[in-house]
């Protein structure tokens, strides 16, 4: 009624403009049903004590796909030093984590 109504229309047209776009949304789309074939894959019997953060970080990577990572071999000077600072905090965060059997 809101996005129909002239009278509505006429005094909020911002928002009447919204709830028809809005209502004019599918309720299903394929990238939604895709994203939960995704997660019935990521959590299945195997797997059902991922910790959610590690849950969310699988299904970005499955959705969005890994993020290239520059080849150093053909990196210049500037994109060398990030790549090996980066190399650099992922062993040091490696090494804060508690493990087994380590004092």
């Amino acid at each position: 009624m809101l996005a129909t109504s002239a009278e509505k229309c006429a005094m909020f047209p911002a928002f009447s403009s919204a709830i028809y776009k809005l209502l004019l949304l599918p309720v299903g789309t394929a990238s939604v049903e895709r994203s939960f074939s995704t997660m019935n894959r990521i959590l299945n019997s195997e797997h059902y004590r991922l910790l959610p953060g590690h849950t969310c970080q699988l299904m970005q990577l499955a959705v969005e796909g890994p993020r290239r990572v520059p080849d150093v071999g053909d990196a210049e000077e500037g994109e060398f030093a990030h790549f090996s600072e980066f190399l650099d905090k992922a062993y040091r965060l490696w090494l804060a984590k508690p493990r087994r059997g380590r004092q």
